[in-house]
């Protein structure tokens, strides 16, 4: 009976330690599944909040490259308008300029056996700083455009009186 009562407390015994152990791998399982479960729902709020700072830079970025390339264009468009005008003044002032020269000339002709010369020459040219012409051309948004413009206009007249 000895025995038989050993071998049935050695089975108590063996069942209550497998009770014990079964609870506690149990609770280890959940803790690690609970662990698991707020990892992942942090990365993934981590996740959301770095996707929405980068959508947010993304959209600053582009509005000021944005702003950036139409106030460039704004200016490349009024400096190309000034230097045109600029141009036409001092056009119209070359031309003006020739006619006199060439009545001048029509003049001395007529008055004196001198040899006369008259030459008269314009130039208009408007050039942007180098600097800011390799900043239109970097920041244009028609690649390739330039900042320089340049015009001449000239009249000239020769004139040999009597030999």
């Amino acid at each position: 009976m000895k025995s038989a009562k050993q071998s049935l407390l050695l089975m108590a015994a063996t069942f209550f330690a497998s009770a014990a152990f079964a609870q506690v791998n149990l609770g280890a399982a959940g803790s690690a599944n609970a662990a698991v479960k707020s990892t992942v729902n942090a990365a993934a709020a981590t996740k959301a909040t770095t996707a929405a700072a980068t959508n947010a830079a993304s959209a600053a970025t582009k509005a000021t490259t944005s702003a950036a390339v139409t106030t460039s264009a704004a200016a490349q468009g009024a400096a190309s308008a000034a230097a045109a005008k600029a141009v036409d003044v001092k056009g119209a002032a070359a031309a003006t300029t020739g006619a006199a020269a060439a009545s001048a000339a029509q003049t001395a002709k007529s008055a004196t056996d001198v040899q006369a010369g008259a030459r008269v020459h314009a130039q208009a040219s408007t050039h942007a700083s180098e600097q800011a012409a390799a900043h239109a051309n970097e920041n244009s948004a028609l690649f390739g455009a330039k900042a320089d413009s340049k015009a001449a206009a000239g009249a000239g007249a020769d004139v040999t009186v009597n030999g």
